[in-house]
């Protein structure tokens, strides 16, 4: 598993798979959330279809996360390096 630092991260797409009343409690801004729970992967898919493309996941179950988007043909992934439990982007 491949991991970014917080300062890095203007440089990607961030897609936050923390589920809503979570990320809604702190996110980083421009970023994207669609929670592991529900129909993720068909959201996924419809928010990028550029398989290519190197994508930020924002995760608290980054195992999990890690092997549902790579199920689906996503394979360049980096995810956030978490520094503190709390988390203050906004």
């Amino acid at each position: 598993m491949n991991f970014i630092e917080y300062a890095s991260l203007n440089k990607h797409k961030i897609i936050d798979v923390r589920v809503p009343d979570i990320f809604e409690r702190g996110f980083i801004p421009k970023s994207v959330n669609i929670g592991l729970n529900g129909p993720f992967e068909e959201r996924f898919q419809q928010l990028n279809n550029d398989f290519n493309e190197c994508l930020v996941i924002v995760s608290d179950k980054n195992e999990e996360a890690k092997e549902r988007i790579e199920k689906i043909g996503y394979t360049n992934l980096l995810f956030l390096v978490f520094r503190q439990k709390s988390l203050s982007w906004i």
